[in-house]
Parts: C-alpha cells; structure tokens; sequence
C-alpha cells in the first residue's frame, strides 16, 4: 500500500508543553467506542475523575472547564497520558493534527494547519511536494472506488498544485484555478468524469476579483470559536506583501491535496476548490493587516475547516 503526504510533515512532532497554543481548547473532547470502554475500566484516582468528566448527551466527550480539557495540566501536558502513555488517548486526541483517508491502495494523510506546528512546518519548508512511499503491505479494504472518477481527479489535482506554486501573481492563479474546477466541474455534472485526465484550459479566464468587505461581512456571519476572532479580521489590510502571499499559496497547496480527492465521493470539486480560494485569500488579507503568517493560518482553519457548519457556507460561496 502507498503512503502519500505532504514531504514537510515528515517526522512531525506534537510541541505538547512548548506549543504556543493548545488543541485541548475550545473543541470537544469526543471519545470513540474502544476509549469510552477503556476509560470505564480504568483504575485507581485517575479512572474516577476521567468517569466523572465523560458527558454523553451528544455522544461521549470531555467535558470543557473553563473552554479547556479538564486533564491539560499547568504546564500544557495531558494527565492521561503522562500516567498511561500515548495509547491511553482517545483515537481524536492520539491522531490530531493527522487526517487519513484510503482511496482503494493508497493511503493518504494530511495534517491540520490548524495545529501551530503544523502550520509553521507549511509555511517555512524549503520546499512542498508530496511524498509518496510503499509499505508492501497488501491492500485489506474493498475498492469501490469509481476508476475513471478517481483516476480523473487525481490528474487534475496535480495539475492544479503545479498551477499553484507558479511563480506569478497570486490573483492569476487563483483566476486560472478556478476556471480549470469550474471546467472540471461541468464534465462531472454530465457524467464524464474520465474528460478530466486531459482537460482543456479554459481560453478566456476572466481576472480573479472578490469584494473583500463582503468577505469579511460574510465571515463575521460565521459561528465564531474565540471572541478575538472578529477583531482579527476587522483589522484593515496595507499593503500585499510577499510574505502574505506566499503563506496564502501554501495554504491553498495544503487545501487543495486535503480536499480535492473528496469528490470522489460526491462529485463535489469546485465547491472544495472555491473554499480554499476564499481562505487563500482571507489569510492573505490577514497577514498583510498584521497578523504572524502562522497565527494567521492556524486560527483561520481552527475557525473555519475545523466547524462543519463553517466550512459548508464557505463551500456554497
């Protein structure tokens, strides 16, 4: 089976006490079925307070103290698995900031740019590629995938991170991009999904232009995870540099190798495409308002990626 991800999240490791942030704030705590088990088992001191913290009215979580895990300690560790080891998380906990998904023999994992650490890894390597590697194990699931939908989008995909990484304007690319999805997207609604292995380039793209005022307006609309969240978008931007622009295409680069497979399931593609266009540029404005590229790119995708309800109006823009 084939392992594919992106080459800079290799050996990734959680900061845990040294991260400038937490992943134990402001989320739910869930717990999958096997930790659920565990945990009522578990003995001693511990075990009773992890019992007594399990709320189970939408299905079993932590309870939040205070919009914290009530097991980070003062020092940013978890209590849990400092007294029983990395195994005694729950699978949420033990996988965060990994996303895997398995299209027939490939595996594919990305990691959130919603963890600090993820994000600096995405913003300051020399260098974005995918990295693939082959385990020789045999391929246990059944494929159901459709051949000719996957194998499309796929050639797609890559050509539209080759598009990305161009070294030109940023509202070029985007303009390009989302005409290549909205071509794409019109063979997938008539059924041809096999057209996208060579699929023409539009020859009239119209320039890339959003009213960003309305942007911001629609993203105050959204439910908000921390109230400095609408200060940070309201600051006003200056003048576009190239560091905003270069965080904001590495943004979209991580967006698109995340996302874009997905409509293998649903045929779905431009919404996904416009999704990380529009977060391409709301960090861009960001960034050349003030905010450090990284602060910018976690916060925005703990805000946005990591609410379904968010994440699904930003699709339907």
């Amino acid at each position: 089976m084939k392992t594919v991800m992106l080459s800079c999240m290799k050996d990734f490791a959680c900061l845990a006490g040294a991260c400038p942030d937490t992943c134990c704030r402001d989320w739910e705590i869930a717990l999958d079925e096997a930790t659920l088990v565990r945990y009522q088992t578990m003995p001693g001191e511990l075990g009773e307070r992890i019992r007594a913290e399990i709320c189970d009215d939408d299905g079993a979580c932590f309870q939040l103290r205070g919009g914290y895990c009530p097991f980070l300690n003062e020092k940013g560790l978890c209590s849990i698995q400092l007294a029983h080891g990395a195994e005694a998380l729950s699978r949420n906990c033990d996988y965060f900031p990994r996303f895997v998904e398995e299209y027939g023999a490939t595996r594919e994992v990305s990691f959130s740019p919603a963890c600090p650490e993820a994000a600096r890894r995405l913003l300051q390597s020399d260098t974005l590629q995918l990295d693939t590697q082959e385990d020789g194990k045999p391929v246990t699931e059944p494929n159901e995938l459709n051949p000719a939908l996957y194998l499309g989008l796929r050639a797609l995909r890559s050509r539209l991170l080759r598009l990305v990484m161009e070294a030109r304007p940023m509202d070029e690319c985007l303009a390009e991009l989302l005409a290549m999805a909205e071509a794409a997207q019109k063979q997938l609604d008539k059924g041809h999904p096999e057209k996208l292995l060579q699929l023409p380039l539009p020859k009239r793209i119209k320039g890339f232009q959003v009213n960003e005022a309305e942007l911001v307006q629609f993203y105050n609309g959204l439910t908000i995870l921390r109230p400095d969240w609408p200060q940070l978008l309201a600051a006003q931007p200056d003048t576009v540099t190239e560091a905003a622009e270069d965080a904001a295409t590495r943004y979209l680069y991580h967006h698109l190798f995340r996302y874009v497979l997905k409509a293998v399931n649903d045929d779905a593609l431009l919404p996904r495409v416009r999704a990380g266009v529009m977060g391409a540029v709301m960090i861009r404005r960001l960034i050349s308002a003030g905010a450090d590229p990284i602060t910018a790119v976690y916060r925005y995708s703990r805000e946005i990626e990591h609410n379904e309800e968010n994440f699904a109006r930003v699709m339907a823009l």
